[in-house]
């Protein structure tokens, strides 16, 4: 094997440190799946790290760029505790440039996953169990595990009940669900396998208990989850040979067991993607059971099993055409270019409309298919015939109107499952309304935007209308693929070959989420509306408590206290869906946006003095995250005031922590970020912009001046930044009066 030499320095002590990794494999990653192949033991005296990096040859992606992915071991005795303790440190700031491998040429590292935490647990936690120290080292309301592997909420404390038992292993859960990526609450407490083995022996006792108890159903599903993610905790800190790796695979049948019988979709859902986080470092034969496990949730291929059952040969295509740009006639003629005829004409009045049916014919291995697509103006209405058998797929491209009109049409739509549906969603950063659309329409597949999609245009009569575009040239091989019973990761490639440009900056995604792309679409769902995305979400809450509003306009906090019970996290993770698309449009954020970085972590307890919305820099999934939590003491405030606060909490992170963040004066740094909130409350679906901007000036300090009126209007004019902008800021800063710019010169120095 060759060696590459691994450099990275201390981010607390500056320390410079270099070691050597061997090269186990090397891959091109050429699609979001590549990483999938490589594989580890966790517990086999090398730490590896799965490290994803550009290899710039001569420049660009059309002339040399790509991506590889590398799986790098180091003996841990050949690794100092300093070396590891300075290495994890430096992965843990998220940064792209945290180490740097260096071979015959150098690369730019995006990503790292390691498992140096768990190789190295002895000087990242406990050495030896202590029963009577909290796993999650609280010294109130914390969780204990004795050495008989039994979990109780006091030291020592053995209970018949299995209500008080449950709750011990649902803060377990919680405990584990705390901690950073890469640790597990075994590992991290020192935790003998005598004592694994124990508790092993206590959850599957549990579980069999469950059946005959009077749990409520809700209860029993509560417990069935929290078992769960013990068991992956569990699994996380087991090597796969010897003894570790008889109990690792005995967990496994367990767990297994558990998502096999689960009858609560959602949970299912959370159980298998738990699975697949597992499936790297899991032994061979298990595996290939997540692999089948896997295509439960992320289809393999579009539903043409359905579609053509029973000798059927006909594609049939609900179509929503956006406004302006003249999308209408625009795909009409494109769709002319692609072999398909207008066989009836259509009407656009909106109170009397019929669709336009283009018809294709094809010969497909000797047998005639017929695509009929019935093409429409769009009235907020993109899932109209979600719910209309005589329709396999619905699709809409255009517009997103800041993900309004998904927003509005998911709003509009009828009640539906979305089964044996194919949902395409043609706009810009589709992504930010990807678990909104998931939620409404759980049966349906889904593929739409990561970010912006670029399209052409003419002169016409009405001032410009549409001729080409990625979204179009998708659809065209989504439908051409799915003729085929192609497969998603085949229409995946084609769509990246064929449909996009090379303005994207990662051509390895290719702008599109399709169902196969499990873990990317996990950064933007929330299943168990906790308040956490998916990616980050080991445990499943059954069950949420809702938070009765306040007054829209009001930033004033109050007791939202639950009890111990989750609160429920909706608004979090639309706040920071939203922030998603506003930073995407942004030039200020140039350097840090496209990436889909902004994720919800739910509520943290506040005390005196904590902000509104905090944010932090994490690595989730091997990635920089920018992940935001919301004060429990004000959780009941409206959406449009905790998206506007998230906007200026956000921009203040950027400017705290990152390195290039562009704007270094003070003041035009402060009015960079009301502007990102005045943006917000322009484009969200609430109508109290003033009062809301007014209260979070308040809320700020500001001083008089600062108003809504300045503010809404700089946006509302603005036709290129129009979520803000460092020009903005400063046409806004020639129209204060001199003692407010005086007085945020005061309070926003340099």
């Amino acid at each position: 094997m060759s060696k590459l030499n691994i450099s990275f320095r201390d981010p607390n002590s500056g320390e410079f440190h270099q070691v050597q990794g061997e090269v186990v494999q090397k891959l091109v990653q050429d699609n979001p799946q590549s990483t999938e192949e490589l594989r580890n033991d966790p517990r086999d005296g090398q730490v590896d790290l799965f490290v994803h990096m550009d290899k710039n040859y001569s420049g660009g992606w059309s002339n040399g760029h790509r991506r590889e992915s590398v799986h790098l071991q180091i003996d841990k005795t050949n690794l100092t505790d300093d070396q590891a303790k300075a290495l994890a440190a430096a992965l843990r700031t998220g940064k792209d440039d945290a180490i740097k491998v260096e071979g015959s040429r150098s690369f730019n590292v995006m990503t790292v996953q390691t498992d140096l935490w768990r190789e190295k647990s002895e000087i990242f936690g406990a050495e030896h169990h202590d029963p009577s120290v909290s796993l999650d080292g609280q010294e109130e309301g914390g969780v204990f595990l004795s050495e008989d592997g039994v979990f109780s909420v006091q030291p020592g404390e053995v209970s018949g009940d299995l209500k008080v038992a449950a709750d011990a292993l649902y803060k377990a859960a919680e405990a584990g669900d705390k901690l950073a990526e890469g640790e597990n609450i075994f590992n991290r407490n020192g935790v003998s396998l005598e004592t694994k083995e124990k508790t092993l022996s206590n959850i599957q006792d549990l579980l069999g208990q469950v059946s005959e108890s009077e749990l409520t159903g809700n209860e029993a599903a509560q417990l069935r989850s929290s078992a769960s993610t013990v068991l992956t905790e569990m699994m996380s800190s087991l090597g796969n040979e010897g003894p570790e790796g008889e109990l690792k695979r005995e967990a496994f049948s367990t767990f297994h067991g558990l998502i096999e019988n689960e009858t609560l979709g959602a949970l299912k859902e959370s159980m298998i993607f738990n699975a697949v986080r597992l499936q790297a470092e899991l032994p061979d034969a298990e595996r290939d059971v997540v692999a089948g496990l896997r295509a439960e949730i992320a289809p393999t291929a579009p539903p043409t099993d359905k579609w053509f059952a029973d000798g059927k040969r006909e594609l049939n295509v609900s179509f929503a055409a956006g406004h302006g740009e003249g999308f209408y006639e625009g795909i009409t003629e494109y769709l002319g270019k692609q072999g398909y005829e207008v066989v009836e004409e259509g009407s656009t009045s909106h109170w009397n409309a019929k669709p336009r049916r283009l018809q294709m014919k094809k010969q497909i291995n000797g047998e005639e298919y017929t695509v009929n697509v019935d093409l429409r103006n769009f009235h907020n209405d993109s899932f109209k015939d979600i719910d209309n058998d005589d329709y396999d797929m619905v699709v809409y491209q255009g517009h997103s109107n800041l993900g309004n009109n998904t927003r509005k049409s998911v709003e509009n739509a009828p009640d539906a499952t979305g089964k044996d549906k194919l949902i395409f969603l043609g706009l810009c950063a589709g992504k930010d309304n990807i678990d909104r659309v998931r939620e409404a329409f759980p049966e349906g597949q889904l593929v739409t935007t990561f970010n912006s999609s670029y399209f052409n245009t003419k002169p016409s009569t009405e001032g410009r209308q549409f001729t080409q575009g990625e979204d179009m040239k998708a659809v065209v091989q989504i439908i051409n693929g799915s003729l085929e019973r192609a497969s998603w990761q085949e229409i995946g490639d084609n769509i990246r070959d064929r449909a996009v440009g090379y303005n994207h900056e990662d051509k390895t995604l290719g702008n599109y989420v399709t169902p196969l792309d499990l873990q990317l679409g996990a950064r933007f769902r929330d299943i168990d509306n906790d308040g956490s995305a998916m990616t980050m979400d080991r445990h499943f809450n059954v069950d949420v408590l809702n938070v009765k509003p306040g007054v829209s306009s009001s930033l004033q906090p109050r007791d939202n206290s639950a009890d111990g019970q989750k609160l429920n996290g909706e608004l979090p993770h639309t706040a920071a869906s939203f922030a998603n698309t506003i930073d995407l449009y942004n030039p200020t954020y140039d350097k840090f946006s496209h990436k889909g970085r902004i994720m919800a972590d739910g509520y943290f307890k506040g005390q005196a003095g904590d902000p509104i919305v905090k944010f932090e820099t994490r690595v989730e999934d091997g990635k920089k995250a920018y992940v935001m939590q919301v004060n429990e003491d004000y959780a009941h405030i409206n959406e449009e005031s905790l998206r506007a606060l998230t906007m200026v909490e956000y921009n203040r992170h950027l400017a705290n922590t990152e390195k290039y963040y562009p704007v270094k004066d003070g003041v035009e740094r402060e009015l960079v970020g009301l502007l990102t909130a005045a943006a917000s409350l322009t484009y969200d679906a609430g109508y109290r912009d003033a009062a809301v901007f007014e209260a979070l000036a308040d809320h700020y300090d500001m001083p008089e001046g600062i108003n809504w009126s300045d503010a809404g209007k700089l946006i509302r004019d603005e036709h290129h930044d129009y979520t803000g902008s460092v020009k903005l800021a400063r046409k806004w800063m020639e129209k204060l009066d001199p003692s407010v710019v005086e007085a945020l010169r005061e309070k926003f120095p340099n």
